[in-house]
C-alpha cells in the first residue's frame, strides 16, 4: 500500500472528514504531505493506462480518481492549512458549502472508498493459488485461496475458515502478506 492509501477502511483513520481543495496536479503531493506530517489525509487513487505520446504503447500510470480533492480528518482540517501557510504541502483552502466548511461522516465514504478500490485493481489478475483476503461484502474479512478465474474478473476463492467456495470480483480482494 501506498502512503496514500490506508491498510484498513477509512473510518479506522477518522470519524469525519473535510475536504481540501488543491490545484489538480499536486493533488497526490497534498495528500502525501499531510500524511507525513502525522495527519489523517487520503485521496482516492486509480490506475489508468495511457498511451505514450508519439507511440502505440501504452502504460499504467496511477492517478488521483478526483484531482484537487483531498481528505483531511475533520477535527485536523485546520492544522492542514497551517502546514500548507508555514511551506512543508502543497497550497490547500478548506472545501466550503454555504460558507461553512463540508464535514463527510466516515460511513459515508465507503462508496468512494470502494471505487478506489476497484480502480487500483483494474486489470490486475489474480494466479490460481494466491492467498488473498475478501475486503468487502457477505465474506468480508474472510481469507482465501484462488481457485480459478470465472468470467469477466471474477474469481472462484475456497475460504480458509470454511469448506465453501465463494465467487468473488477481484476488486474485492486484497493480497495476504506472509511472514
Amino acid at each position: 500500500m501506498s502512503k496514500i492509501d490506508p491498510a484498513g477502511p477509512l473510518s479506522d483513520l477518522a470519524e469525519s472528514w473535510a475536504v481540501l481543495r488543491c490545484y489538480g496536479p499536486s493533488t497526490q503531493a497534498l495528500a502525501e504531505g499531510l500524511r507525513d506530517e502525522g495527519l489523517a489525509a487520503w485521496t482516492p487513487m486509480i490506475r489508468k493506462s495511457v498511451r505514450l505520446p508519439r507511440s502505440k504503447k501504452r502504460e499504467w500510470k496511477i492517478e488521483p480518481l478526483l484531482p484537487s480533492f483531498v481528505f483531511v480528518d475533520y477535527d485536523q482540517a485546520d492544522n492542514a492549512i497551517m502546514k500548507w501557510m508555514s511551506g512543508k504541502v502543497p497550497p490547500c483552502t478548506p472545501f466550503r458549502f454555504n460558507g461553512s466548511r463540508v464535514q463527510i461522516p466516515s460511513q459515508d465514504m465507503v462508496g468512494l472508498e470502494d471505487a478506489a478500490r476497484k480502480g487500483m485493481m483494474a486489470q490486475v489478475a489474480w494466479d490460481e493459488g494466491s492467498k488473498v483476503e475478501v475486503v468487502s461484502g457477505l465474506a468480508a474479512r474472510e481469507q482465501g485461496v484462488v481457485v480459478k478465474r470465472r468470467s469477466g474478473n471474477n474469481y472462484i476463492v475456497h475460504l480458509t475458515s470454511s469448506r465453501y467456495k465463494v465467487i468473488v470480483p477481484g476488486f474485492l480482494l486484497r493480497p495476504i502478506e506472509e511472514n
